[in-house]
C-alpha cells in the first residue's frame, strides 16, 4: 500500500507543477466562493482552515471573508510527530514561518481545541467522492480529525477529485470535498 501511495502522490503532485499560475489562481477564487456558500461554513462559529503552500488551492482570500464575519479561523501549528495543535488566526500579519513552507500562528495566538470546530477545511493531493483522501503522508490530519466531530471538507482543485483514492483503516473520511468545479456530498457520513 506504501508504494501504491507514494506513486499516487508523484502523480498528482506533477500535475499541480504543471499548473499555470493563472489558473491555480481562477481555481482558488472559485474555491473560496464554493466554501463561503456552504451552509454549514455560514453558519459555523468555527472553522480549521490551512495555510497555503505554493502549489495549493489559496483559500485566503475565504479565511478574510470568515474573519469579517465574526468567524473564528484557527489554523494548525505542527507540534510534533503527528500531532497538530490548532490556533487562531489573527491575521497574516501574526504569522511565523513554519515546517514545510507553511505559515502558522505564534505561540501567543489563542489555542483552539478540536471539539470547538464546526466546520474543518482539509488539504490534500486527492480526494475521492467517497470521502477517501490521500494526503502528504505524514498522517497529521488523520490524528487530528479522529479528535473532532466538526464537517471535515476537503479542498482543491478539480483535478485533485477521483472516484477513489487508495486507503488504510487509519485513514481519515470526509464529508465532502468543494473543488473549484463542484461540491461532493458523500453519503452516509452523518452530516446533513
Amino acid at each position: 500500500m506504501a508504494a501504491e501511495k507514494a506513486a499516487w502522490r508523484e502523480r498528482f503532485r506533477a500535475a499541480r507543477r504543471a499548473l499555470p499560475a493563472e489558473a491555480r489562481a481562477a481555481a482558488s477564487a472559485a474555491v473560496c466562493a464554493r466554501v463561503l456558500a456552504l451552509p454549514e461554513i455560514q453558519a459555523a462559529g468555527t472553522v480549521h482552515a490551512f495555510w497555503p503552500l505554493a502549489d495549493e488551492v489559496d483559500l485566503r482570500p475565504a479565511l478574510a471573508v470568515l474573519r469579517e464575519r465574526g468567524v473564528v479561523v484557527a489554523l494548525p501549528v505542527v507540534a510534533g510527530p503527528r500531532r497538530l495543535v490548532h490556533r487562531a488566526f489573527e491575521g497574516e500579519g501574526a504569522l511565523r514561518a513554519g515546517r514545510w513552507g507553511t505559515r502558522e500562528p505564534a505561540p501567543s495566538a489563542p489555542d483552539v481545541r478540536p471539539a470547538a470546530l464546526d466546520v474543518v477545511l482539509v488539504p490534500g493531493l486527492a480526494f475521492g467522492r467517497d470521502g477517501s483522501r490521500l494526503g502528504y503522508g505524514g498522517g497529521f490530519y488523520d490524528a487530528f480529525l479522529a479528535q473532532t466531530p466538526a464537517l471535515r471538507v476537503g479542498v482543491g482543485g478539480a483535478a485533485s477529485l477521483v472516484a477513489s483514492v487508495p486507503t488504510e483503516p487509519h485513514d481519515a473520511r470526509l464529508d465532502a470535498v468543494v473543488t473549484d468545479a463542484e461540491v461532493v456530498r458523500v453519503a452516509g457520513r452523518g452530516h446533513p
